[in-house]
């Protein structure tokens, strides 16, 4: 619904307030000019933000597949969070992020340089479970490291890799591979201890370590292996303008961190390769390190919260605009999703009249700036509306 037709709606009940009104005018208003709903059947948004029935009929709903009918049980989206603290199992801190690779098409790479752009050098070895670095040794007990601030990897053959600096043909040394998840592990080293190091790779800057494989054809896999909560900055900022209100930005990062956790602890679509998630919006758009203080304040204010169901992490999908209607999970996924429920969204009206913009799943992230903007809502009222019976859980190991 537009504004317009909002601040009309509120002019006419104010006015029922202090004049008389025909049965005519009393039975129908306008919404967008020429489409007629009665006004006895109908429902707003209040000054504090809350949807309130006008009459005791049927409500209706203006959503991107038309007039929708509501039931009375539906219109206040899914009721609030039922609960908020305790704690949910997460994997890990750490996520591997896909930047290069081939699932689906191939953008692996024939070679890899890493630019250290705040500190020293690089150290070189491998990923401990897959996430955690541990340096490589030689023969002397010696970190093999490079003071560089700039190194390119190319294939070896079939299963190794070298490392090169200074353009030179011969590798620093060259490490050999045997599967998905034996990456050579990139670590950019600081300038002084506690330094936040940041590495350049093809035009984008990354916090955290470097990993690259061939996993064949003498091709270059490539890997971001950061903590969850940086990469949370990193996709809050490719997913949602930095400019829209800080509770919609909470949201917005409670909802990055879950849909993350959820896959890595219960997806295998990427296991082959050796990481979680891919950067694209196969999972979720993610452009690296992105240093801006109100997606920062953000993330920081959420840290280490989950959007929970059940005692478990739940997949907190989330689009940008829902055409004032989210559907029901199984109507997209074909999987039913007890707290993935369709639900009528008059806040996204308030802003947003083009319709639906994506799969009309979870958050609309439209609705979020709506209700934090216009109508002061926090983050957590902005989680209880557009989800089902989910708690806001700490993320706990184990």
């Amino acid at each position: 619904m537009k504004r317009t037709a909002l601040f009309f709606l509120s002019v006419v009940i104010l006015l029922c307030a202090v004049m008389p009104i025909s049965a005519e005018a009393m039975r129908q208003y306008y919404v967008n000019g020429d489409l007629t709903v009665p006004l006895a059947s109908s429902y707003a948004i209040d000054g504090d933000g809350n949807v309130s029935q006008l009459g005791q009929g049927y409500l209706y709903a203006l959503t991107g597949d038309g007039l929708q009918q509501v039931d009375a049980r539906d219109y206040k989206g899914g009721g609030g969070l039922v609960s908020t603290g305790g704690s949910v199992r997460i994997l890990s801190t750490r996520v591997r992020v896909g930047l290069n690779f081939n699932f689906g098409w191939d953008n692996t790479v024939r070679t890899v340089t890493l630019q250290n752009v705040q500190g020293q050098g690089f150290s070189f070895g491998y990923f401990s479970g897959g996430r955690v670095f541990v340096p490589y040794r030689d023969s002397n007990g010696a970190l093999i490291t490079t003071d560089k601030t700039t190194v390119t990897l190319k294939p070896l053959g079939a299963t190794g890799i070298g490392v090169y600096v200074d353009g030179s043909n011969k590798p620093l040394f060259s490490a050999a591979f045997s599967g998905a998840n034996d990456y050579l592990a990139v670590h950019p080293l600081p300038a002084w201890s506690g330094q936040v190091t940041r590495t350049r790779f093809n035009g984008r800057v990354y916090c955290g370590d470097i990993g690259v494989a061939d996993l064949g054809n003498e091709k270059l896999t490539v890997i971001n292996v950061l903590d969850i909560e940086r990469y949370t900055v990193g996709v809050v900022a490719a997913e949602m303008s930095s400019a829209f209100p800080l509770e919609a930005l909470k949201a917005q990062a409670v909802c990055v961190r879950s849909y993350a956790m959820y896959h890595m602890l219960y997806s295998t679509s990427y296991y082959g390769q050796g990481f979680d998630l891919s950067n694209d919006t196969n999972s979720q758009a993610y452009l690296g390190d992105t240093e801006n203080s109100a997606v920062n304040a953000a993330v920081n204010a959420t840290a280490n919260q989950y959007l929970s169901y059940n005692g478990s992490v739940a997949n907190a999908m989330y689009a940008a605009a829902d055409g004032g209607m989210t559907l029901n999970s199984e109507n997209v996924t074909g999987s039913y999703v007890p707290y993935l429920r369709g639900v009528y969204d008059p806040y996204e009206g308030a802003v947003w009249n083009k319709g639906a913009y994506g799969h009309r799943l979870g958050l609309s992230q439209w609705g979020a700036w709506a209700m934090a903007e216009q109508y002061h809502k926090s983050y957590t009222d902005i989680l209880g509306f557009y989800y089902t019976g989910v708690g806001l859980s700490y993320g706990s190991l184990g």
